[in-house]
């Protein structure tokens, strides 16, 4: 393809000089004007190959097995999120009056829940698949319009206690809001944010004995830290999670995408030895060490915060948003416990965009890190303008 743009530019610029000067120009000439054009071209060309890497389909989600599924996985293993929060790619778009909106840090796009898992790998129990009614008649709802950047969703990415407000869509146990039927469009799905914990769903307690499962041996150190922990806490629940994540707080861990790999007994490795992860390895020991002490837990995949569009009417998380995040069950409801929030507060307070930015740390010891950051920055900005005007 290149070799024949250089070949019309030739044919051009060989008229254009023929009809000027009515005379037949030269093989040497001829060479003389191609090399011009390679000279000025390749450079360029190579430039659009460094920038400008070939991309993968939106919402690749990698999975244990090497494969890549079009769609966020209903699985989770350590490193998928880390893959995919190196993408800038757009995910969705939210329209609505943002101002009604809950903040940046409160800003939780849930996917759905994770809730078994085998010591390797999280995955979605059948049960949350349940369909739940929810009474939201007594509440004040906020609505808003969710536009997916991939026009063949089956998750929809939604705001915590936001119910569906078309009739197309169905709420699940586990709070997740799926079409019924398989949507191939690019049209905003209307949405209502109640922003209330008192969200009420009928049968929602049917998935907590899942939620207590320990299906994999259990004599490790993180369960003698639990214990430890439980009883510092005198047994009592909030106290056990302010202990917990006191913890991380104290063991100097640190939030990375320059990820290990991990064998063995992975959150005892992780807890105790690399100490060095991204929200999945957060989320993930949290919950067993809460389910070590008997309390209900989950793992929630989805997003994390985003940013305003550049006309500032709406708003745009991207796959770098991607996050992971547990739930602990406690006074009859479910109550979200982030602990990447522990370890790294500034990328739930500012944002994913904005920590990548200012923490180059975050991609590792590589000396190469510095030009990889700027790499990422500059793609991404070119993204954000690139949606901006085509999306």
């Amino acid at each position: 393809c290149l070799i024949f743009c250089f070949i019309g530019l030739y044919r051009i610029q060989t008229t254009k000089f023929l009809s000027q000067h009515n005379k037949k120009i030269s093989i040497k000439n001829d060479l003389k004007l191609v090399t011009k054009f390679l000279t000025i071209a390749i450079p360029f060309f190579i430039v659009l190959f460094i920038f400008f890497p070939r991309l993968p389909p939106l919402w690749r989600v990698p999975i244990a097995s090497g494969q890549a599924v079009t769609g966020m996985s209903d699985r989770m293993s350590p490193g998928d999120i880390a893959q995919l929060s190196q993408s800038s790619t757009l995910a969705f778009r939210i329209l609505g009056d943002l101002k009604q909106l809950p903040q940046r840090q409160d800003m939780y796009w849930r996917a759905m829940v994770l809730d078994d898992y085998d010591g390797a790998t999280w995955t979605n129990n059948a049960i949350n698949q349940t369909p739940v009614h929810y009474d939201n008649e007594h509440l004040k709802a906020i609505d808003y319009q969710y536009l997916s950047a991939e026009p063949q969703q089956t998750w929809i990415m939604s705001l915590e206690h936001s119910v569906p407000a078309e009739s197309t869509y169905q709420m699940y146990a586990d709070g997740s809001i799926k079409a019924r039927r398989m949507v191939q469009s690019n049209q905003p799905i209307h949405l209502s944010w109640i922003g209330s914990k008192d969200l009420k769903y009928q049968n929602a307690e049917t998935n907590l004995q899942h939620a207590q499962q320990l299906n994999f041996p259990v004599q490790s150190k993180t369960q003698i830290l639990a214990k430890q922990l439980w009883q510092q806490s005198h047994a009592q629940p909030e106290l056990y999670i302010k202990n917990v994540l006191q913890w991380y707080r104290q063991q100097n861990f640190v939030y990375t995408l320059s990820l290990g790999i991990l064998s063995g007994n992975r959150t005892d490795q992780f807890l105790f030895e690399t100490k060095k992860g991204f929200c999945e390895h957060y989320a993930s020991s949290f919950v067993l060490l809460m389910r070590y002490a008997g309390l209900p837990a989950r793992v929630v995949i989805g997003y994390q915060g985003g940013q305003m569009a550049p006309d500032g009417q709406s708003w745009e998380v991207r796959q770098l948003d991607a996050h992971a995040w547990s739930e602990v069950y406690m006074d009859g409801i479910w109550q979200r416990v982030d602990p990447t929030a522990a370890i790294a507060p500034q990328r739930v307070d500012e944002g994913m965009q904005q920590y990548l930015q200012q923490n180059d740390h975050i991609w590792g010891e590589q000396t190469n890190h510095f030009w990889k950051q700027q790499n990422f920055n500059f793609v991404k900005n070119l993204r954000v303008w690139s949606d901006y005007l085509g999306y």
